[in-house]
């Protein structure tokens, strides 16, 4: 079914009747917002208040020039969850024209995108740092970049880097950059 078929995908789809402001959400759509199905009725500010407060601007102009300039969107933004987690998603929304002109609503499908954007981290980091390397860079900054890079998989993850020594016997810090320095200084 096409409930099945989103679920699968991840991939949800609104439809927001700009004159009333009321707006239907598939089930899909509340999923990837981290609410229940159908838990409460729909709005376009219910939407804007899902999206990041970094990206809600964004989003917010990025409607208001479809329908001023009578055009569709396809933009990528980050949504925080009711559990706080945050989610990468692809919105891509169209503009429908009442006989008069004026737009009426606007219909949109949203996916979640966040596996799918951690891997192209993932790579791209795998390539930085690689890159780095095979051009001489300073041990501390290649760790550092890399421990970055480690950081970005999962939000609000602290990462570190340890060294054994010349002697093989005691650790040292390689790099910890956004660990309390009373941590690094503890460590080393």
């Amino acid at each position: 079914s096409l409930t099945e078929a989103q679920r699968i995908a991840r991939l949800g789809n609104w439809d927001w009747n700009i004159k009333t402001n009321e707006m239907h959400w598939s089930d899909e759509i509340y999923r990837i917002f981290g609410f229940t199905p159908r838990e409460f009725d729909a709005t376009y500010e219910a939407f804007l208040n899902s999206v990041h407060p970094d990206n809600r601007e964004f989003v917010k102009k990025s409607a208001e020039e479809a329908l001023r300039e009578q055009r569709g969107y396809n933009i990528e933004y980050r949504v925080v969850r009711q559990d706080g987690m945050e989610r990468i998603v692809h919105g891509r929304a169209e503009v429908i024209f009442a006989d008069n002109g004026k737009a009426s609503r606007m219909v949109s499908t949203i996916q979640d995108i966040t596996e799918r954007r951690r891997a192209e981290m993932l790579v791209e980091g795998q390539a930085q740092v690689l890159e780095m390397a095979s051009k001489g860079g300073a041990l501390p900054d290649v760790l550092d970049v890399l421990v970055r890079n480690i950081e970005k998989q999962v939000q609000g993850m602290r990462c570190s880097i340890l060294l054994l020594d010349e002697d093989g016997v005691n650790l040292r810090l390689g790099a910890a950059p956004n660990l309390p320095d009373g941590y690094n200084q503890a460590v080393d």
